[in-house]
């Protein structure tokens, strides 16, 4: 608890999403949208509530947002369940709480410098690209943490929390769980199509199965005003695949295609360096994908008022991350708690293997253990300790390096929708038993079962396709020296000599291929430079520390 605040200000980003309604003392700043509640009666009830009430009244309200509120009585931040819109804070002159939901307000403001830097936090951030739990960089600066708000009355400010996913706690339904689910499906697009007022929307639409999901979803419902869009290198499989499935579902689609001499001219240009300081609150690299694509939209194509609705995080939240090994029936606890962590190390904090020592690691594992004893520990049944790994990537990677590439579509002038981050999916998928959810066996066979818009049985899902065409001669020669030699080399080898040319987003364009090859380190992919280029922004050398 922090007391004696005594002055609030707040900082927030000045486009025209925040929606500002004052009235008799009382102020609402309400970014998002909500399903259940027009903005009119939210402002109306929610300055009426108290310590007692606000935690179940937060609970019921359905949508992606984050509120400020300001009554005579009380100020209340809160961010949603998943943290879709980012709010940020931190204390000045013990008495002053600022609030922000971008850090280069909070930059200016506290002056920050590479010494405010918490260490403990950058090195963990330059192997995964991300913070650990509610701590940005920086020591004195916070962020409010998915499901959380900050509550100030009497001068005093208490963070609490009024929803946690528990992913471990799952039931043995007695009914179809396959006909569940579609009723959900179902019920997600309703009430989406009926949000939108039959403004255009745009899909991003990939080869897999999320984004299909989202235009299948619309086709259902006859939404007609759709655009879908695929980008990346030329030839790719993703937009291979997208073209038949938007074409069979009557849709307009249109590619647009990356190139490493066009992300290079965009990425040390000042325009990106104004969009990155607009991603950032101080809690993970950028989300890259989508700039380029955003930045070539034709006016003619994209209506100003549309809406951008992806696939997030479909593949996360129906069990596709939950490793096979995981699956443990009779272990000892203490081996499946060494299990979880090294498995979840692995995964998450690889980008570059010279710093994946075990001083390093043993770091970040007793910072994951400290968020972990926050919500009471590990489950009484230990066989669901993968709801723990579940639930460290939600809390982290996720909903501060995932769910923030939703900025991309504000910074270009945007409205956006997460249909598969909806209430509903979040309550439903944290039930559902592993054995359903371990290689999304229940989420692809309820697609495949119900086959909205006719896509999910002829049409391939992430088929086998090498792009660019004059690298496939190569590629080949070079994997026939590798037979004798096992896959995993032979992947080492082909992630540092060729993933260069063949990455589909061109991540790796801001550097030479030479600087990247002979690069020493390690690097697991592209973000391990992101990461590199962003700790330099801040000060810091690429282990996270002071250069």
């Amino acid at each position: 608890m922090i007391k004696s605040i005594d002055k609030v200000d707040i900082f927030l980003s000045s486009n025209n999403y925040w929606k500002v309604t004052s009235k008799n003392k009382n102020t609402v700043w309400f970014k998002g949208y909500l399903y259940n509640m027009s903005i009119t009666d939210l402002v109306k009830q929610i300055v009426e509530q108290d310590s007692d009430t606000i935690k179940s009244f937060l609970n019921t309200l359905d949508g992606h947002f984050s509120i400020i509120v300001k009554t005579p009585k009380f100020y209340l931040i809160a961010v949603d369940k998943i943290r879709s819109i980012p709010i940020i804070w931190a204390i000045k002159n013990k008495n002053n709480i600022l609030i922000s939901d971008q850090g280069q307000y909070l930059n200016k403001e506290l002056k920050l410098k590479s010494s405010d830097i918490d260490y403990s936090i950058s090195n963990a951030f330059a192997i995964s690209g991300y913070t650990i739990g509610d701590n940005t960089l920086y020591s004195n600066v916070k962020q409010v943490s998915p499901g959380n708000y900050l509550w100030l009355e009497n001068k005093k400010v208490t963070i609490k929390r009024y929803y946690i996913w528990q992913p471990w706690s799952a039931l043995e339904y007695r009914v179809n769980l396959s006909s569940k689910l579609n009723k959900i499906n179902k019920n997600i697009f309703k009430k989406l199509i009926d949000s939108v007022n039959n403004r255009q929307i745009v899909v991003p639409l990939s080869g897999g199965l999320d984004s299909r999901l989202v235009l299948a979803g619309l086709k259902k419902y006859n939404y007609k005003n759709v655009l879908c869009i695929s980008y990346g290198l030329k030839n790719n499989k993703d937009a291979y695949i997208a073209k038949k499935v938007a074409h069979k579902l009557g849709y307009k689609w249109i590619f647009i295609e990356y190139s490493n001499k066009e992300f290079r001219k965009h990425y040390y240009s000042e325009e990106y360096k104004k969009y990155t300081n607009f991603c950032d609150t101080f809690t993970s690299i950028h989300f890259i994908g989508e700039y380029i694509m955003l930045s070539k939209l034709s006016n003619n194509l994209v209506e100003k008022d549309a809406i951008f609705i992806n696939g997030q995080s479909g593949d996360f939240i129906s069990g596709n991350h939950i490793p096979s090994n995981l699956d443990a029936k009779k272990e000892y606890s203490d081996k499946q708690k060494e299990k979880l962590f090294s498995t979840y190390l692995v995964k998450h904090y690889k980008h570059w293997n010279i710093l994946k020592n075990k001083d390093n690691l043993d770091k970040v594992e007793n910072l994951l253990s400290e968020e972990i004893n926050k919500i009471g520990g590990f489950p009484s049944d230990q066989n669901k300790n993968y709801g723990i790994y579940e639930y460290m990537e939600f809390m982290d990677r996720q909903s501060k390096y995932v769910v923030n590439g939703q900025r991309n579509y504000e910074y270009f002038g945007y409205e956006w929708r997460l249909p598969l981050w909806d209430n509903e999916y979040i309550d439903f998928w944290e039930k559902v038993p592993l054995k359903y959810k371990i290689n999304q066996t229940l989420y692809k066979d309820t697609l495949i079962k119900y086959n909205w818009g006719n896509v999910w049985q002829e049409i391939n899902i992430n088929p086998l396709k090498i792009s660019p065409k004059w690298i496939i001669p190569i590629r080949f020669i070079f994997k026939l020296f590798f037979i004798f030699h096992g896959k995993n080399k032979w992947h080492k080898y082909e992630n540092k000599y060729l993933a260069y040319f063949m990455s589909n987003l061109v991540e790796y364009a801001p550097w030479s291929y030479f600087q990247i090859i002979f690069d020493k380190r390690g690097h697991e992919n592209a973000i391990g430079w992101l990461i590199e280029d962003y700790l330099k922004y801040k000060g810091l050398n690429w282990k996270g520390n002071k250069p």
